[in-house]
């Protein structure tokens, strides 16, 4: 999606969808020192950082915020 890096210990992702305590998301980028894949789904609970380039809109989320990975 874009070829822009998050900062260290976080991730870029596409909201899929949008619940009362929870966000199911897909990573679109990872930084540096997280072990995780572009492409995957997640669950994120917390705060995601919205990030605004030209005509896309991303989210920024921090690792501790991801609750867990979807097969």
């Amino acid at each position: 999606m874009t070829k822009l890096r998050p900062p260290d210990g976080r991730v870029f992702v596409s909201l899929d969808k949008k619940h009362k305590y929870q966000m199911d998301v897909t990573i679109t980028a990872v930084g540096n020192g997280v072990d995780l894949e572009v492409g995957k789904k997640v669950c994120v609970v917390g705060k995601m950082q919205r990030v605004e380039l030209q005509d896309i809109e991303i989210y920024s989320v921090s690792v501790d915020n991801i609750a867990f990975l979807y097969e």
